[in-house]
């Protein structure tokens, strides 16, 4: 399993199939680092980048095992589940 955080431009479904996850937009991608991989990718927040146009914070969550990237998607969605209840949206 691997977690991280990134900044670009909101989710769509050239991301992956758009869902949602603890009540935010998000997105399920089937095998993004290759064979038997699934990741979920939630929006954090939304902000304007120093261009001026919108972006958003997002948590992506990527699991790998013996299961199929289908197999993946329920323990996938469960653990970004998780973590996004763990989210905060101020910072102070």
């Amino acid at each position: 399993m691997e977690l991280r955080f990134d900044r670009g431009q909101p989710l769509d479904a050239s991301d992956g199939t758009l869902t949602r996850v603890g009540g935010r937009p998000a997105v399920v991608e089937p095998d993004p680092d290759g064979d038997h991989t699934c990741r979920v990718g939630v929006t954090h927040r939304p902000f304007t980048n120093r261009d001026g146009d919108a972006a958003v914070e997002t948590l992506d969550l990527t699991v790998g095992g013996d299961r199929s990237a289908a197999g993946l998607r329920r323990p996938a969605t469960r653990l970004a589940t998780a973590a996004v209840a763990q989210l905060r949206l101020d910072q102070g």
